[in-house]
Formats: C-alpha cells, sequence, structure tokens
C-alpha cells in the first residue's frame, strides 16, 4: 500500500492502539510517528501507557501539526522538555500546563515567547507564575480568548493591567486567589471589550469601590461572574451588579457573608435572565431572598442555598410551588432548616 494509505489507516486507530504500534517494528513506528496524526495529545490518555519524556518527544515529532496538548499534572516535565516542545511545535493553540510544577519561571517565559497563536492556556497552580509572566502574555499572546491563572500563587493585581492592555481578545480570565487587587488593575479588566466569563474567586482584597471600578468600566457582554469567598463584598455591591451587568447568567457568591436580604431584594427584579446562583453560606439572607428570585427569576435552574441556616419551609414551599422558577432542577439545600413536609 501506498505510504499515504498506510498513514490514514493509522490514524483510524484508537490512540491506545496508535501508541501500541510504535513497538511492533520500524516501519509501523515511523508511521505511527507520523506528525499528521498527531494534531492533539492528552497526558491524561498516556499517563499509564508511556513515560512523559517520550510523550514531550511524541509532541515533538507532530512538530508544526501539533494544535493541541494536555499537560496537566506532569510534574516531572522541566524547562528543556517545555522549551523543546516551543521551537519544535510554533503553532500551537491549546496548552494546559496545569499543576506541571517542575517548570521554572524562566522556562515557561521563553516557551510562550514562542507560540504567538495560542488561544487557549492554563497555567494554574503553578508557584512559578509571577507578574512577569503576565507581562510576557501580554506582549506576545494577542489571540489569547481563554486564560486560567487560578491559585497562581505569585500573582498579584500589578501584573494585570499589562495582560489586560495586550490581551484585548480574551473571553474568559480565572484570576482565583489573586492576591493585592487595586484600582488599576480592576480598571484594567474592565477595559477588556469580549469578556463573557470572570472567575475572582477568593481574591480576598476584592471589596465593594473596587469591583464597582471593574462594572462602571466595562461594556464588554459579560454573563458569567464568580466572586465566591470575597468577604467584604456588601450589598452594595450587589446592587451594582443590578445597575451594571443586567446580563449575567451565572454568578456564584458562596462565602460572601456580609450580603442580606436587601441586596437580593434589589438585584433580582434587575437581573432576570439567572440561570446558575451559588449562594452558599449566606448567613444572613432569609425566605425574603428566596421569594424575591422566586418571583423574578423565570430561566433559573441551578440554585445553592446550603448552610444558609435562616431558609426555612416557608421560603422553600414558595420557590416550589409559587414562583416563577419552573425550570429549577438543581436545588441544593444542605444545613438548611428545611422540614421532611417540604421535603
Amino acid at each position: 500500500l501506498p505510504e499515504e494509505l498506510q498513514i490514514k489507516i493509522f490514524g483510524a486507530l484508537p490512540i491506545q492502539d496508535l501508541v501500541q504500534a510504535t513497538t511492533v517494528c520500524h516501519a509501523w513506528r515511523r508511521l505511527a510517528y507520523d506528525g499528521s496524526l498527531w494534531t492533539s495529545i492528552d497526558v491524561t490518555i498516556f499517563s499509564n501507557i508511556i513515560p512523559e519524556d517520550q510523550l514531550v518527544q511524541l509532541a515533538v515529532n507532530a512538530g508544526t501539526f501539533l494544535k493541541s496538548i494536555n499537560l496537566r499534572g506532569c510534574s516531572h516535565l522541566n524547562g528543556y522538555g517545555l522549551r523543546s516542545l516551543a521551537v519544535a511545535c510554533p503553532n500551537i493553540q491549546v496548552v494546559y500546563l496545569k499543576d506541571c510544577r517542575g517548570l521554572s519561571t524562566a522556562s515557561i517565559g521563553f516557551f510562550l515567547q514562542l507560540i504567538p497563536s495560542v488561544c487557549v492556556l492554563d497555567l494554574s497552580g503553578l508557584d512559578s507564575v509571577s507578574d512577569g509572566i503576565l507581562q510576557t502574555i501580554g506582549s506576545h499572546l494577542p489571540t489569547l480568548e481563554k486564560l486560567n491563572l487560578a491559585w497562581c500563587r505569585k500573582i498579584s493585581g500589578k501584573g494585570i493591567p499589562a495582560l489586560a492592555e495586550g490581551c484585548t481578545m480574551l473571553r474568559h480570565l480565572k484570576l482565583n486567589g489573586c492576591t493585592n487587587l487595586d484600582e488599576r488593575a480592576m480598571h484594567s479588566l474592565g477595559e477588556l471589550p469580549n469578556l463573557t466569563h470572570l472567575c475572582l474567586t477568593s481574591c480576598v482584597s476584592l471589596n465593594d469601590t473596587l469591583l464597582l471600578k471593574f462594572l462602571s468600566r466595562s461594556t464588554a457582554p459579560l454573563t458569567r461572574l464568580k466572586l465566591s469567598r470575597c468577604a467584604l463584598l456588601s450589598d452594595i455591591s450587589l446592587r451594582n451588579l443590578a445597575l451594571h451587568s443586567t446580563k449575567l447568567t451565572h454568578l456564584e457568591l458562596a462565602g460572601c457573608i456580609l450580603l442580606t436580604d436587601q441586596g437580593f431584594s434589589f438585584l433580582a427584579p434587575r437581573i432576570t435572565g439567572l440561570v446558575h446562583l451559588d449562594l452558599e453560606e449566606l448567613l444572613h439572607i432569609t425566605a425574603l431572598t428566596v421569594k424575591s428570585l422566586a418571583n423574578h427569576q423565570p430561566n433559573l435552574r441551578h440554585l445553592c442555598l446550603s448552610n444558609c441556616t435562616q431558609i426555612g419551609d416557608d421560603a422553600i414551599t414558595h420557590l416550589v410551588l409559587h414562583g416563577i422558577c419552573h425550570n429549577l432542577s438543581h436545588l441544593e439545600l444542605a444545613n438548611c432548616i428545611v422540614t421532611d413536609t417540604t421535603l
């Protein structure tokens, strides 16, 4: 058979079988490692089949064909492997390096400078990601659309302006646990014109003033906002959300312990397209909040009220029997004062 046809046949094999084919003979090994067969590599598939260093070699063999690589959790991946990948595979568009804790700041910076076509980048959980890396991202990745920097403990608000200035195509941004957010950082986030998903969970410095700095500046079509564990936020932020972010469909506020019925009574009739709402551990909300939601949220499908210790039978009965949340399919009530009668 012509080699082109053999490669096409190999392309129909499951990935595990393709890897095993490399051990049959030299001819099959050469065919199985043909770069056109490896446009996407996922370490979670290979981790129990071949060692991680061979995965990097596989990516290098893929060369310019490789578009997506997931190396999540490759703790033994080092700077040499990452640099080899960057040089050999300049057309990568999707990169997951979550929890690759063997990588240095310098090796990550070098890698990012050589992959200008990346549109999805996950660096979550890496202590080697610094504010300097955020500047590198802003300078070299103009087509970036999705960026995950959750729990990168060495980044702060100081690196965000350079990131936002250079990555104007960003749609999804995760900054869980980012410290020292300031007015300049939040103003810069508000400058992102395409932002639809923003996660600021556990950004403990975020307060009402800083959030308003973002909301008042932003003209982006924001639909998903995660603010859980931002304990400084008060009802003022709920009012500001209601005035500036009326297109929200997903809102997470778990552990924002200052929020009360007053704020939700203002928000519920003004943001009426909510599909997903997380209010876990809001100890000050009562049946008034639940009834406000029940009367104004026709699209609500997921509602978490776990550990809202003032929510009882009256609230849930109204929500289920008398409200307009007819699409509600997921309701969490752990540790609420709801009796078996209502359940």
